[in-house]
């Protein structure tokens, strides 16, 4: 039974079962062999505690381990004392390893789900998942990162990520995105010389967080940013134009936003006719697509002076 249950430092005495459970009671093998108060080798046992703490699920059931945790009482200085209980957590009547357990397990389902698998409170799963990911926070060595990432996600609300570019990593996500957040975290990043090139987007706090706590990096916009904004300006004026329309005239543009967006290389033929049609016909909407393409184009060259050249030249 003891290779069953693979625990160290605890030997299985009884094992009970039901349809749903498992109870085994095990008992310590690091028994005191003095007093740890006055080290006197005498004393005798004083009554018996019986613990349950939860260990892993076996064989699709929850176990509870009860732990045979005997007491003494030393002869020469009355104090008493108990058994060893190596690697227990005490507070939350836990294994170590059922906590590695569920720090692992909750990630893709909900809270409630592995309570139940358990049998524990969500509460206590809460606490404990939080407890190991407190453990893991503390051991992680963070290294500031020569390409720094800096983007967000919605979760609740809009939350700072920064990764590490190169090596397509997470740094660390950040509860918020506001500037005192990002500075906060960025002025405590170790080494941040090494930090020679930050990506984001056009979120004004980011920018300023990093002028300050970074002053050393270049800032470069992310192109998806950028490109973004030509099309939408390229929707803005669309959108104008179609206001001053004609119904008539409206129903010869049909699905013109999806073709416009698209790049003119990507197009069909017939589509691409359709578009120039469009732009011949309404010049506006073909100044607003051409300023779109050449925009787009410009992350097609291979050199800044190229791309220099022809922004001077537009």
């Amino acid at each position: 039974m003891l290779n069953v249950l693979n625990l160290s430092g605890f030997a299985v005495t009884q094992w009970e079962e039901n349809p749903h459970d498992y109870r085994i009671t095990v008992r310590t093998l690091s028994p005191h062999h003095s007093c740890p108060f006055c080290h006197d080798t005498k004393f005798e046992k004083h009554g018996m505690l019986t613990p349950e703490f939860r260990d892993l699920p076996m064989h699709g059931k929850r176990v509870g381990l009860v732990v045979q945790h005997q007491r003494y009482r030393c002869h020469r200085c009355g104090h008493t004392f108990l058994d060893q209980v190596p690697g227990m957590d005490k507070q939350h009547r836990v294994t170590p390893r059922f906590k590695m357990y569920v720090a692992e397990k909750v990630l893709p389902r909900p809270f409630t789900a592995l309570a139940e698998e358990v049998g524990l409170d969500e509460k206590t799963v809460r606490v404990l998942f939080r407890m190991v990911v407190a453990d893991w926070d503390a051991e992680r060595h963070v290294a500031a990162p020569e390409f720094l990432g800096i983007d967000e996600v919605v979760m609740g609300q809009s939350r700072c990520v920064l990764t590490n570019i190169r090596e397509q990593t997470l740094v660390e996500m950040l509860p918020s995105r506001t500037y005192e957040r990002v500075i906060a975290y960025l002025q405590r990043l170790p080494q941040p010389a090494r930090v020679h090139w930050v990506t984001m987007d056009m979120w004004r706090p980011y920018r300023e967080a990093v002028r300050h706590a970074l002053p050393t990096a270049r800032i470069v916009v992310d192109k998806f940013h950028v490109l973004r904004m030509a099309n939408a300006g390229l929707e803005s004026v669309r959108k104008h134009i179609r206001a001053t329309l004609s119904p008539k005239e409206r129903r010869t543009l049909m699905h013109d936003r999806f073709f416009l967006l698209r790049r003119a290389q990507d197009l069909q033929p017939m589509k691409r006719v359709l578009v120039e049609t469009w732009t011949r016909n309404l010049p506006l909407l073909g100044e607003a697509y051409q300023a779109k393409e050449a925009f787009f184009a410009m992350y097609e060259v291979s050199s800044r002076w190229e791309a220099e050249g022809r922004t001077n030249n537009g």
